[in-house]
């Protein structure tokens, strides 16, 4: 078990989350709004089961209808949706965030907008969780351009 795991715990279907004690893994569960850290649902291994790859896309299209879904990315704490766009006949990938305060209160899953590619999306991630400016932040954009992802 590890930080970013889809489980399912007690009936329900989350992911694993923890604070900088290393050791100390929560569950949180998909679906509800905000959540304080120590709120949360101590779990051990034997207290969760991972989804397989195939359950994990079947969970994301079931709460996520509106995309025609080809495939899920779970890298940490980011799930990346790679779906077919009809409009522009090809595949994008849209990233979600759970985002955690200073005070470690997980709030609801976030998009963070949708990409041509999985590099971008990651980075969009990566940036609008740890970076204060969030939505204005320009530094997502500026590394790809650094590394030449457009």
């Amino acid at each position: 078990m590890k930080y970013g795991d889809i489980v399912e715990y007690k009936n329900q279907i989350g992911m694993v989350v923890q604070t900088n004690n290393f050791n100390d893994y929560r569950f949180l569960p998909y679906g509800q709004k905000a959540h304080a850290f120590m709120s949360l649902d101590s779990i051990t291994d034997h207290d969760v089961r991972k989804l397989t790859n195939e359950e994990t896309i079947e969970f994301f299209k079931n709460n996520f209808k509106e995309k025609d879904i080809i495939a899920i990315h779970c890298i940490n704490a980011y799930q990346i949706i790679e779906s077919y766009d009809k409009n522009r006949k090809q595949s994008c990938f849209t990233g979600y965030i759970y985002l955690q305060n200073e005070h470690n209160t997980y709030k609801a899953y976030k998009d963070i907008g949708t990409y041509m590619d999985l590099d971008s999306a990651l980075i969009e991630c990566i940036v609008r969780r740890n970076d204060c400016d969030g939505e204005k932040s320009m530094a997502g954009k500026y590394f790809r351009k650094i590394v030449n992802i457009h």
